[in-house]
């Protein structure tokens, strides 16, 4: 056990009954790797309903704040406001539908006092990704500098100074590679390290406005790409990959960027 405070950011999008369960499985697991920990639920201009909601979590938990956008703004908005509300000294961040169960949290301990950044990728996938996502990680990779494993496994513990004043220009999920691209900037020392897929769970896609932001990644003051990394062609095929994403989940419920 880690004594520290660990403060898990958790954007939250049109929510259902089973955030009340994961709010639970979180207060009951979280205390076996840190002594001190608090959640903090992020309204991401939500309904009345689904505030309400949030309210009465915090009302009826302690450890559960509650940090409210304006407006929705989109999951890597709401996480950087998440993560400037955060007191602690380690920021876990997460998404309601991340196919990685709090309990793997255990795997980054080894390494939290070492890497100010530590990014968790999926060891094992029942349902492999479209196609398109691959090729995502691949131009991500290429116009970063990176060397991701995962665009989107939306898990990933920081040293709290490291990202509580960061300004993420993404909207989306690929504030991850922002933060890790960033951390590279800075000579931070960054990790990545794998995790197990929970059983059943779906795998959060990058959708089409995902692949529009791809697209225009170059264009982000913060990311200064080299200009060797972003030939003229690159926007044009990100754009009709995510026109192939978007065919794919046009009939699917609306989630994150």
């Amino acid at each position: 056990m880690i004594a520290a405070t660990l403060s898990i950011v958790l954007p939250i999008w049109r929510s259902d009954a089973l955030l009340a369960e994961l709010v639970e499985e979180y207060l009951a697991l979280v205390p076996h790797f840190f002594t001190d920990f608090e959640l903090v639920l992020v309204d991401n201009g939500n309904s009345e309903a689904t505030s309400a909601l949030l309210n009465d979590l915090a009302a009826t938990h302690a450890p559960v704040m509650v940090v409210r956008c304006g407006q929705n703004e989109g999951y890597g908005q709401a996480l950087a406001t998440g993560m400037r509300n955060a007191r602690g000294d380690y920021v876990l961040a997460t998404a309601q539908e991340s196919s990685v169960h709090i309990g793997e949290l255990a795997r980054f301990l080894p390494y939290h006092a070492q890497y100010p950044v530590i990014l968790g990728y999926r060891l094992a996938q029942t349902n492999q990704p479209f196609p398109g996502e691959k090729l995502a990680t691949k131009l991500v990779n290429q116009l970063l500098g990176l060397d991701l494993h995962d665009l989107t496994t939306q898990f990933a513990l920081f040293h709290g100074d490291a990202v509580r004043n960061l300004t993420i220009q993404t909207s989306g999920i690929l504030a991850y590679p922002e933060i890790y691209h960033f951390a590279r900037k800075q000579s931070l020392p960054t990790i990545q390290v794998g995790l197990q897929k929970s059983s059943g769970s779906k795998k959060p896609a990058l959708r089409w406005p995902g692949y529009l932001e791809l697209a225009f990644l170059r264009d982000l003051g913060n990311l200064s790409i080299s200009p060797s990394l972003r030939p003229a062609w690159l926007p044009k095929v990100i754009v009709g990959v995510g026109l192939l994403a978007l065919v794919r989940n046009a009939w699917r419920k609306p989630n994150y960027r």
